[in-house]
């Protein structure tokens, strides 16, 4: 089962639809917005279940942050707590170790929270076209979707802009 809730985290289409305004994001379809920094440009959107992919400057370093959107029968049925009961480092450090070498896992804190929802928070490098790049992933369920905001950065910046990208997530919220 686990194994099947990854692919379909990974593979499963879905069509999103979203407004993208002065560092707003917000996506009625999804019921969820988020504010960045109102600087960051809008960065092409990687696949069909990416809601929002945007990135740029946070002091002297850059990053960049998405949202996808999954849909399934799969999250209909399995809540959050499943999830979290289900879900392993391993698990995500196979996937990582497709399109990155010598990934680590750094931080795996299945007691988080995300737009007041329990949430899945891990932290995890690899090197990806050379360079190491730091990922910061919060996921949770809730209505039958999977939401998975997640942060990018070069490993040496993502020290310095951790605390920042905390305060991006820390403004998602679910709409109704």
């Amino acid at each position: 089962m686990k194994n099947l809730v990854i692919a379909l985290w990974l593979l499963a289409p879905s069509i999103l639809t979203g407004q993208e305004k002065n560092g707003t994001f917000k996506s009625a379809p999804h019921e969820f917005a988020l504010s960045y920094p109102v600087h960051w440009q809008s960065l092409p959107k990687l696949g069909g279940r990416m809601a929002v992919h945007v990135g740029g400057s946070i002091g002297k370093q850059s990053a960049s942050m998405s949202v996808i959107v999954s849909e399934d029968e799969s999250f209909r049925i399995m809540t959050i707590v499943d999830y979290l009961k289900t879900v392993k480092a391993k698990d995500f450090l196979d996937v990582a170790s497709i399109s990155m070498t010598d990934v680590k896992m750094h931080r795996w804190e299945p007691k988080y929270e995300l737009g007041g929802q329990p949430a899945l928070m891990f932290v995890y490098s690899g090197i990806l076209d050379g360079a190491r790049q730091c990922t910061l992933t919060i996921q949770t369920i809730k209505n039958g979707r999977l939401y998975t905001l997640g942060f990018n950065a070069p490993s040496d910046d993502f020290p310095v802009m951790y605390l920042e990208l905390k305060k991006i997530a820390d403004s998602f919220a679910f709409q109704k």
